[in-house]
């Protein structure tokens, strides 16, 4: 309607002359209904005439054969940019998870003038039937604004007491997303069922995260019957067993003592589970068609190689690792985060050797080790 209100503008111009070409022209065009497209325009005694058409041209085969490939080649060149920027995201998070840890750390050793203790080791540690204890990521709960999941948990009581103690069950399970890692693949929970468990299938919640005992750890399987998680007696890291540590221990300097890594799920491995220490000897460890969840939520710097990212395989499971290209992250007891590369220069001590042997991944793990820290 609004084309042909045009027409009429240009009508009643030209109506002064009756032999007006381009009102006999308008007057042509306007007996064509209806209108659908505009196909050229024409310039008549100072107005614009409007030639229109009703036919429409379609894409052609070939023309919609290169707009498709157009739209592939666009996908192909931003897919890999679009990737690499949801990645600097997910390691983002994943660092600002541990800098949230780090306020914790302080602000529990504000309260209780200590660092928590890395896990709650039983006096049955050694024995085949080691049971569970709860580990520094339960006790700062109330640091990470967690306060009513802190006051549901019952501490005198282990974190994997089957129907015997609800509210543990219950608190186990709550998945955190300041324990996870985005870039993780892990599953949101695991399946715990041991003879110590009561017979009971328990749900809980998994971890990206575990802190750090000491530039060499316990025994190469903590699942084999008589492996006590204490056995190696060089546990120079923040979070150590049944002990805490101070700012005042930590004489290699706050900047220079990593607490905290990722780690990465595999199963049939040692694996992280929120808040709690599973330990299991042979007659409880690996059960049929279940996760292996009887680890200890800490790790050492495993001193036979170093294999910073990807799942753990051989005998780094129980060291660090993520899926991160290139390396991992860890906290640093000063509160900061750094993304510590694979390529970080490291020895295969044993571990009685002394620690001016070792390298600087297993020197970032002591707080007392004595020896500098050259740049990682």
């Amino acid at each position: 309607m609004a084309i042909q209100d045009a027409f009429c503008l240009v009508v009643e111009r030209e109506k002064q002359r009756a032999d007006s070409p381009a009102l006999m022209a308008i007057n042509s065009i306007c007996r064509r209904k209806p209108f659908d497209d505009i196909s050229a325009l024409v310039f008549l005694r100072g107005f614009i005439v409007i030639v229109l058409r009703n036919r429409l041209r379609g894409f052609t085969l070939v023309e919609l054969l290169v707009v498709i490939a157009i739209i592939g080649v666009l996908i192909a060149l931003l897919l890999p940019a679009v990737q690499q920027a949801r990645e600097a995201a997910r390691r983002s998070q994943c660092r600002n998870n541990l800098k949230q840890f780090g306020l914790a750390l302080h602000n529990y050793h504000d309260v209780h003038r200590k660092f928590p203790m890395g896990y709650v080791d039983s006096a049955s540690a050694n024995s085949a039937t080691r049971d569970g204890g709860w580990s520094w990521q339960a006790m700062i709960l109330h640091q990470l604004e967690q306060s009513a999941l802190f006051e549901q948990i019952d501490f005198t009581a282990g974190p994997f007491g089957g129907d015997s103690v609800p509210e543990n069950v219950s608190a186990v399970g709550n998945s955190l997303s300041a324990f996870n890692c985005p870039s993780d693949t892990k599953p949101s929970h695991a399946e715990l069922f041991t003879a110590s468990n009561n017979g009971h299938v328990q749900q809980i919640a998994t971890s990206s995260y575990a802190g750090i005992l000491g530039s060499n750890g316990p025994k190469e399987n903590p699942c084999a019957a008589g492996n006590s998680l204490a056995a190696n007696p060089d546990q120079r890291g923040l979070f150590t067993a049944n002990e805490c540590r101070r700012f005042r221990d930590v004489l290699d300097g706050t900047s220079n003592t990593a607490c905290i890594g990722e780690v990465t799920w595999a199963v049939s491995n040692n694996q992280v589970l929120f808040g709690s220490v599973g330990k299991g000897g042979s007659a409880n460890c690996h059960t049929p068609n279940k996760d292996n969840v009887d680890f200890p939520p800490h790790r050492h710097l495993r001193n036979h190689k170093v294999k910073l990212n990807g799942p753990p395989t051989d005998r780094v499971f129980s060291g660090f690792h993520s899926l991160h290209i290139g390396g991992a992250h860890f906290l640093f007891v000063d509160g900061s985060a750094h993304f510590i590369s694979e390529n970080i220069q490291h020895t295969a001590s044993a571990a009685a050797d002394p620690p001016s042997d070792w390298g600087i991944y297993q020197r970032l793990a002591s707080i007392d080790d004595g020896e500098p820290v050259d740049e990682f």
